[in-house]
């Protein structure tokens, strides 16, 4: 890896102080620098921020359900789900283009 490379992103947390709860926006990791670590320093970053900072107690993300892998990667790190589902808008070009029409995002959380 050359120096100033990019490894990965994550959309910017979002609070709600009325129930001190933190949104994690999407999360991604370059494929060839998957299974390094850098996924779980990025979530273990945002939730050190969110608890101190903004006193939140509850972290929650969105995550494909039909990305079972994903799915099970954020349970080994602590989150649940939660049984709440919403639909996945094919139509919001800031997560990529949908190559289906039938996704659905399941919501996770953890307690900080």
């Amino acid at each position: 890896m050359t120096k100033n490379t990019h490894i990965g992103c994550c959309i910017p947390l979002q609070h709600d102080t009325e129930v001190k709860k933190t949104h994690l926006g999407m999360l991604t990791v370059r494929p060839d620098l998957q299974t390094r670590g850098y996924g779980k320093f990025i979530i273990s970053v945002a939730e050190n921020f969110a608890r101190p900072h903004w006193h939140a107690e509850l972290i929650e993300m969105s995550v494909l359900i039909q990305r079972t892998e994903l799915v099970a990667y954020y349970i080994r790190r602590g989150y649940i789900d939660t049984g709440r589902r919403q639909p996945f808008s094919p139509d919001d070009s800031r997560f990529g283009i949908a190559k289906k029409n039938d996704l659905e995002l399941c919501i996770l959380a953890k307690s900080l």
